[in-house]
């Protein structure tokens, strides 16, 4: 070195010859940022045009519109006449705001306000998940919001307002003079030790346990306001209501929302009262809910589907019809079919409209008739995902499934989950970048923090809403740390000779605790002949191997214990061992003392 030349630097330091040479070892050389192409601005602008050209002809014209159409003018020869290198951008926005002010003068848009309900995303992404109140996060609630067009201003529509909580799918009635809304009280108290008493065993400490004790009174029921004065009144889960279930069973909270009002006074929702579950949901408190109506004060609830699982959001159509979304995979894929259905208000000729048979979109929800027309307009979104993503209307005079029937109203953005997908989508996973990351490139990237976070946000909602890729919730199972340490130290006293360093690796990449006979260390010995993958030098097992015994048995301890399949609630034992039957003691509590039987 500088200071002490005569000593060898090198010496006992893997050969690497970092000290000796910069070309030694793999340069990081971030790529660097293009400069921005103008030509883009001016295609987008030119688009733009087109745009606002098209909206002129469709808005009905008025007083203004010669001159929006002198204006859109002066801006069209600006485009064609600028210079290389002059501000598109610029030409490309004056466009889009021309457009907007022509767009906000149709008639159909001659309103004052407008009805907002802010709320945060809830905890799990996933469509069952998403609307139960033990995932829901507070938020703000109902707004009225004037001077949308170009000053906006929110004002709070409840004249008192209700307890932190959160608000779910309001619905207008057919005057404009009430709105029904779901709403979960997030100020009830938490589940007290005694009340989940051997929920350990099923769920472990912390974690999920944790969810279960602090959400697990938290439910959304149904509400009713007015818009002249702001009162508000519950009307479910109230005194009067009886909370009657299928069969008198009593294995999830009574959970009621999506309300809508019927043309016959009353309100058609969907409700966990038919205390069922999906299949494929294993042990998670995951209810099916279907759809319900009941009179416009919330009496008289009866049950209108028959269906097994999950039903969303319905809406009245023009004939006074109901239109809803229907999960059924009976004999088939279990993910690829959420599709639209219709059926009278008090439950009979229920058909089918859209979707049935059909894998791309993989979702169709938030169904809405379009005016003047058979049409309807919804949501095309995915499965493992909350309710978004690209807007499609659906003519059923030209198909019932595939692509035919549908024309996309935001074709930018994918049908997520099913359909290709590039990065910047919502729910996007097969963008060319990520080949671009992980594959064989001239160049080595190593991106900082910042830039890595931006990547991720751009590739899926993983990223977006846990900050990385790695586990993004409480596992049900918790691998005791002891048991971890003993499995690196097996992995390392057995592996370093042919995967240096393995050890040391996230436990994810070692232990699959959802299955622990198929995670990579256990598989990775053992030979192709008998199901492996025979990747360890010198080291070829068969399932009759001593070795592979032990380890798996120390991988099935790493995995942790096994929480028991049942938690509906059912297991009656002492202390409980499925961590369900504390829903039987909450089931007369009261939602809400402060507005029950108002």
């Amino acid at each position: 070195g500088v200071d002490t030349p005569d000593r060898n630097l090198a010496l006992d330091r893997p050969a690497t010859q970092s000290s000796v040479s910069q070309w030694s070892t793999p340069p990081i050389r971030p790529l660097a940022l293009p400069e921005p192409d103008l030509a883009l601005w001016r295609t987008a602008a030119a688009s733009a045009a087109a745009l606002a050209e098209a909206t002129l002809a469709f808005v009905p014209p008025d007083k203004e519109t010669p001159a929006f159409r002198a204006q859109l003018a002066v801006l069209r020869t600006g485009l064609e006449n600028l210079k290389p290198g002059a501000d598109e951008k610029s030409v490309f926005l004056q466009l889009r705001w021309l457009r907007r002010h022509v767009l906000f003068r149709h008639p159909l848009l001659n309103f004052e306000r407008l009805l907002v309900n802010k709320r945060p995303p809830p905890v799990i992404s996933h469509m069952v998940d998403q609307y139960l109140g033990r995932w829901s996060r507070p938020g703000p609630g109902l707004f009225l919001v004037t001077g949308w067009r170009d000053t906006p201003a929110a004002q709070p529509l409840l004249r008192e307002p209700l307890p932190t909580g959160s608000v779910l799918h309001p619905d207008l009635s057919f005057d404009g003079q009430r709105v029904l809304f779901s709403y979960c009280d997030h100020t009830v108290a938490e589940l007290t030790p005694e009340e989940t008493a051997g929920c350990e065993a099923a769920m472990g400490v912390g974690g999920l346990l944790d969810w279960v004790r602090q959400g697990g009174r938290r439910r959304f029921l149904l509400y009713e306001a007015r818009i002249a004065d702001g009162s508000v009144r519950q009307l479910t889960g109230t005194d009067r209501d009886l909370q009657r279930t299928e069969d008198g069973r009593q294995a999830v909270l009574v959970e009621d929302f999506d309300p809508c009002y019927l043309p016959d006074g009353g309100i058609a929702f969907v409700s966990t009262r038919c205390q069922s579950f999906g299949r494929c949901h294993w042990g998670r408190c995951t209810p099916t809910f279907v759809l319900y109506r009941a009179e416009g004060d919330g009496s008289n609830i009866r049950r209108l589907s028959p269906g097994e699982l999950n039903e969303w959001d319905p809406a009245v159509l023009h004939d006074g019809r109901i239109v809803f979304a229907r999960w059924d995979y009976v004999n088939r894929h279990n993910t690829f079919f959420q599709s639209l259905w219709v059926g009278r208000p008090d439950g009979t000729e229920v058909a089918h409209v859209y979707g049935n048979l059909s894998r791309n979109p993989c979702r169709t929800s938030e169904s809405r008739a379009i005016p003047g027309s058979d049409r309807l307009v919804c949501t095309a979104t995915a499965h493992h995902s909350y309710t978004a993503g690209s807007l499609v209307a659906i003519d059923p005079d030209r198909g019932q499934e595939g692509l035919e029937p549908l024309r996309r109203i935001t074709p930018e953005v994918q049908f997520p989950e099913t359909d290709a997908s590039v990065p910047g989508d919502y729910y996007a996973r097969r963008g060319r970048l990520v080949a671009l990351l992980l594959g064989p490139h001239r160049q080595y990237v190593e991106p900082d923090r910042e830039s890595l976070q931006r990547i991720i946000d751009s590739l899926d909602l993983n990223g977006q809403y846990y900050g990385d890729y790695s586990w993004n919730r409480p596992e049900r199972r918790t691998p005791p740390p002891e048991a971890v340490a003993a499995l690196r130290a097996d992995v390392s006293s057995r592996c370093e000779g042919c995967h240096a360093g393995r050890a040391h690796q996230p436990l994810a990449a070692l232990l699959n605790v959802a299955l622990p006979e198929e995670s990579r260390v256990v598989q990775a010995p053992l030979s192709r002949t008998e199901g492996g993958w025979g990747q360890c030098t010198g080291i070829v097992w068969s399932r009759q191997s001593p070795e592979y015994a032990v380890l798996l048995e120390t991988v099935r301890e790493a995995a942790g214990p096994e929480g028991p399949a049942d938690v509906a609630g059912t297991c009656g034992q002492v202390p409980c061992r499925c961590g369900g039957c504390w829903v039987k003691k909450l089931r007369n509590q009261p939602h809400s003392p402060r507005l029950a039987g108002k």
